[in-house]
């Protein structure tokens, strides 16, 4: 958790991408976000952006309970796959016993 007297950290980059999206009539292009660290602020509600993930990009949508937290929490990198559950072999020999 940020301390309060720290304010909010948000990347310039990221703030003057998405303004210039939304003074666009019409924009249909999307922001890639890189820097996951940022804070989302009030101005970026119902914009859509690419979250940076480490291989590919998470496209969501900003929505008002969004506002405060950081690009980073809603773009996962870890996955739940067969990785983490029990392998066949083991499966096997937990029948056996």
């Amino acid at each position: 958790m940020r301390s309060k007297w720290k304010f909010v950290y948000s990347n310039v980059r990221v703030d003057r991408a998405i303004l210039l999206q939304k003074n666009r009539k019409f924009s249909r292009s999307i922001v890639k976000i890189y820097d996951r660290g940022s804070t989302i602020l009030p101005i970026f509600i119902g914009q859509r952006v690419l979250v940076h993930q480490g291989m590919r990009f998470v496209k969501y949508l900003i929505k008002d309970y969004m506002v405060g937290h950081k690009f980073g929490e809603f773009a996962l990198t870890k996955h739940i796959g067969e990785r983490i559950h029990i392998s066949k072999k083991n499966k096997k020999k937990e029948l056996k016993k």
